[in-house]
Parts: C-alpha cells; structure tokens; sequence
C-alpha cells in the first residue's frame, strides 16, 4: 500500500478521484497503510477497506495516524466493503486537519471506525451501519463539510463526541437521530430535522455559533437541565429559543455494583440480583461476576482491571477448557471462554435486578456505561424489560468499540416502555448468550452504574409562519397585540420539576417591534387563548434584541406580543407580492382597520 503512495505517475494527489483502491486482507497479515507518505499528505482515490480472515483490528501501521499531516481520500471511504468478516478501522491521527473524505462515508454493517484522532470531516452522505466511537482524548470530531447536500443515516451505533457544520454552501439532513455528547458548533450550513430524526445535544452537551447561516431547520432536543439556547431556524431565518435552568427529578434508583470489590458469583446472589437460566447452559457456562477484575470506568475509557470500582461481568469459570491457559481461577474481568464446540461453555443466563418502585414517577430511561464484544450475534448481550408480569426484550446491545484489546466503556441509555410509568415492580435484566462454538472475541461482556431516571428534555422548533392560523389571535385581556409572522414550539418531556423561564429572539426577519418595554411573551393555552406569560426582562432594541418570560411550567406553542397595539392604524395578517403577466400583484388581510382613509 505503502509503495503505491509513493510510486503513483505524477504524484498520489493526481490519482482520479474516480478510480478505486481496495485494501483486502485475506489473512493475518498487518498491510501497511501511510497517512504521512508522501511529505504533502497521503492521498486516496475511492478507498475500501475490507477483511476476508479473522476479525481485524487494525493496529497502527494499518491505519489513518501521525501528528506531520492529514489524510485526503478524493472519492468515497467505505469500511467493510463485501468482506465476509469485519474490520474495526482506527482514525487516530492528530493534525491540525481532520482525515478528509470529500466523497460518502460508508461503516457497514458490523464494521467499525475507532475515531480516536482530530476527526473525520465528510463532504458526502454519512452512512452508519457498523459503529462510529471515539476514545476519552483528542478532539473527537465529525465534520461535515463541502457544497454538496448532504445526508446522515443508517441503524448502526453513531457516536459523536464533536459535531461542526462548516460548509461553503448546501445543507445536512437526517434521515436518522444523531446525538451529540459535547460540542455541537454551527459555523455554515443547516441542518434539516424532523420529529423522527432530529438532532439531540446530550445533557453534558453544548452548542455555540449558531447564526443565521447556521443552525438547525426542525426540531432540536436538549436533554439536559442547565440554561441552554436552541440553534433553532426555519428556510433562511435564524431565531433562537432559550431556556434557563431548573431542577429535574433525575435518579429514582441506581446501582453502582458496589460490593467492597470482593470476587462474587451473581448466582449466589447479591443486593436483590438474581440470575435465571434463559437457554441452554454448558457444564462449564461462563457466569455474571461482580468484583473488580474489570473494573467500572468512565465512559469513553478503556477496559481495564484490577481496580476499586466493581462492575458486573461475564466471566469463564475454573473448569472451562480454556481455563488453565488464560484464566486459571475463574473471573479474570469481561473475559469468556468460547469453548471448543463440545458445549461445555455454552451460555445463556440473564442477570435479573430487584424490583424498582417507580410509582409516582413516568416517561422514565435506563442509564448504564458498558463494553460487548463476542462473536457476532452468536455471542451476544441483551437488555431485557419486567412490567411486573412478563418479561420483555428491549433492544440487543450494539457492540461496543474495541480499545486494543479490551473493551471502550460505553454510555447508554433507553426509554422503557409505558408500562413502567407508575409501575411499582420495575426490573431491569442483562442476558449474556454464547454458543460454545470455539469463536469468540474478548471482552464477553461488562456493565455499571445502572440507573432508572426521570427523563425530562425540552424539545425546540422555530417556525417562521403567522401562529394565528393554527391557534387563533384570542389573547388575554392584558394582550393588545399578537405577532402574525412566527412561533416557537416548545416542548417538554412528562415530569415535574421547578417553572423555567423562556427567552424569545426577534430580528428584521419578524413582525415590527414598536417599543420594547411594551414586549410580552405570549404561549397557547392548548384550548383557546394566548396567555400572558410576562416580561423578566429584554435585551437590545427595536431592530433586534431578546424577551424573557416569567418563570412558567407548562409549555406549548410561544410568540411575542404586546401590550400596546401597533401605531399604525392598519394592523395586517398577511401581505404577499408575486409576478404576473408583466404586473406586480399585491394581496393583502387586514385584522383592524382604525381610521385609515385608503390604500
């Protein structure tokens, strides 16, 4: 690959972008891939990378690294390929400048790409099949760049630690939900949402730049309790809503596995835990152990042992075949025994909580950090669900990235059901099923610091349209004027926490704004009147400037009014201009017409 870099006619940066570079391991070999060769930067035609023997984790000499230069690819990078196993591609290098894909991204599925580097910046279509992480260092990004429109999709696991929009023209759409876990920075360029796929700024998260070049056209979450202000958009006009902080419910019960790091067999239980055989289990099954041979870290860490934080993990046993050779005692962190085909070490067993009282409580999660791996679904890890009746699967668990040889904690989390809301006999389970076939990758499986929490989020769309036509212009008695041009949906999740205050923007793109002091913020009832939600305080002038309300605790459609009527003794609904046959036509609706002679 190497010798390719540096022999091609004319120089690597003249390769067509058109043209096709497949890099096919077809055994344990470590093909070496450059990112600095030449001096100028390694260059790329349309690049696959895919994998015919054993699962390949590419070390360094078969990745993207190095700190003298960026990696270009001039066509599409496709991670996967038609391989018949997987690849888990590592991006670590540290430029300044991110790896640049000018074409599409393609993780398929069960491939992975290990962005552990600067970043990734893509100027075609996303797609993410496979798995997408970062570790806890370096800047982590995923850029979308270019002129093109872009698109971002997929059923895979998208990890994003930093999100930039910087692109010289053209938009992103999501065809999928994108969570962003830090940073999510606005530069140039919108991003098109829906209700189904909308962007999601995670509750440590933040966004900044924002503008009216930049931001988000459609529905934005927050899932966070602090101050936050929405990029929200709508076609070309800019308009932010914000909220300030409150106090959520947060955690109704958690369990950190905490058990003064003591080697324990969940079989022979542990602080309500339970373990129920849920197929067929070998006379040597890998077992659920609670210690610290794999110790609890942090998200975005690497597995590690040996430590003071417990977690619960499958483990081999003394007697498994393998046992001698790599694990002697038994439990030796997230690693199983794979077996040798006889089923001696085939496993199936579910790790079962004690009963959660969630009464009183609704629209709830389950929160947890851990590490998979195995062989494919033939080894595999399950969140299961009990509403107090029956058991239920809830999701199989995407394999988390590998870190070497070890696993990379992983943050996760999933609504439960309906069912769970007020139910005081929740359960939470944790099956772990491999099938003694003699295939396998370590880690088997790990998890910590379970919690059931209330989830409150906001959910935010700007929509530059007159609200009266959805929701009518009654107002209370204290509103004289309502604007006819734009509204905010503001949404939260069902939960009970202290009022927020909301904070509405207003530019040359809104309705004409007289005197500031005047200003009210305005919500809808939900049946039939505009209230009054008040005036805390305002920024700026006639031209532009913000409002916020008094603290409020219920939340629907939001705009600005008035307390004063306009001056002018029209008030219009609507004015519109068009070209026909060689004419101007202007139409118009008028709310009130007060002493006005004509027009």
């Amino acid at each position: 690959s190497n010798n390719w870099q540096t022999t091609y006619q004319g120089g690597i940066t003249t390769i067509p972008a058109t043209s096709n570079w497949i890099i096919r391991r077809n055994s344990a070999v470590a093909i070496p891939m450059s990112s600095t060769t030449p001096a100028s930067g390694s260059v790329y035609p349309n690049l696959t990378i895919e994998n015919n023997a054993a699962a390949w984790i590419t070390p360094v000499g078969s990745s993207f690294t190095g700190n003298t230069i960026n990696v270009t690819i001039k066509g599409n990078l496709d991670i996967g390929g038609v391989g018949t196993n997987t690849v888990d591609f590592l991006i670590s290098n540290t430029h300044a400048n991110p790896t640049v894909v000018m074409g599409n991204l393609t993780v398929r599925t069960g491939n992975a790409i290990r962005n552990y580097g600067t970043g990734i910046e893509v100027r075609g279509n996303l797609t993410c099949d496979g798995t997408i992480g970062y570790d806890a260092n370096d800047a982590r990004r995923i850029i979308f760049g270019g002129a093109v429109n872009q698109t971002v999709s997929g059923t895979g696991t998208l990890g994003v630690w930093d999100m930039t929009l910087s692109k010289s023209a053209g938009a992103v759409t999501l065809n999928r939900i994108v969570t962003v876990n830090n940073l999510a920075t606005f530069t140039w360029g919108v991003m098109n949402t829906t209700a189904a796929n909308l962007l999601i700024i995670a509750a440590a998260g933040s966004v900044t730049a924002a503008n009216p070049n930049s931001f988000v056209d459609g529905p934005v979450r927050y899932l966070g309790s602090g101050a936050f202000t929405f990029p929200t958009g709508d076609v070309a006009d800019y308009q932010a809503i914000g909220i300030s902080g409150y106090t959520p419910v947060g955690t109704i019960w958690t369990e950190p596995f905490s058990n003064g790091c003591t080697q324990l067999c969940l079989a022979n239980g542990y602080n309500g835990w339970n373990v129920v055989s849920t197929g067929t289990n070998g006379t040597s099954a890998n077992e659920f152990y609670i210690s610290c041979q794999e110790n609890g870290n942090a998200a975005g860490a690497c597995g590690s042992g040996c430590a003071a934080d417990p977690s619960l993990h499958v483990g081999n046993v003394s007697t498994s075949p393998a046992a001698p050779f790599f694990c002697p005692t038994g439990d030796c962190g997230a690693a199983y025994d794979a077996g040798v085909g006889s089923g001696t070490c085939a496993t199936s067993w579910r790790a079962q909580s004690p009963a959660v009282n969630c009464t009183g409580y609704g629209n709830l999660v389950v929160s947890f950090n851990y590490m998979e791996g195995g062989d494919g679904t033939n080894d595999n890890a399950l969140l299961w669900y009990y509403n107090g009746a029956a058991w239920s699967l809830l999701v199989d668990l995407p394999k988390t990235v590998l870190c070497g040889v070890q696993g990379t904690w992983t943050a996760y989390s999933y609504a439960l059901p309906a069912s769970a809301n007020n139910n005081p006999n929740v359960r939470i389970g944790f099956q772990w099923v491999n099938n003694d076939d003699a295939a396998g990758a370590d880690p088997s499986f790990a998890v910590d610091d379970v919690s059931i929490s209330v989830q409150e989020y906001f959910t935010a769309q700007y929509i530059y349209q007159n609200p009266q036509v959805p929701y009518g212009s009654t107002m209370a008695p204290s509103l004289l004027y309502l604007s006819n041009c734009e509204y905010w949906l503001l949404d939260r999740a069902v939960g009970s926490f202290t009022s927020t205050a909301v904070t509405l923007t207003w530019d040359a793109n809104s309705c004409p704004v007289w005197a500031v002091p005047d200003l009210r913020v305005a919500r809808y009832d939900g049946t039939s009147t505009w209230q009054n939600e008040g005036s805390a305080s305002t920024t700026g002038t006639t031209a532009a400037g913000t409002i916020t309300s008094n603290l409020v605790t219920t939340f629907s459609p939001f705009t600005l009014a008035a307390i004063t009527t306009d001056p002018l003794p029209v008030t219009l609904l609507n004015f519109t201009a068009f070209y026909q046959d060689g004419l101007v036509n202007l139409d118009w609706i008028t709310a009130s017409e007060i002493n006005n002679d004509y027009f």
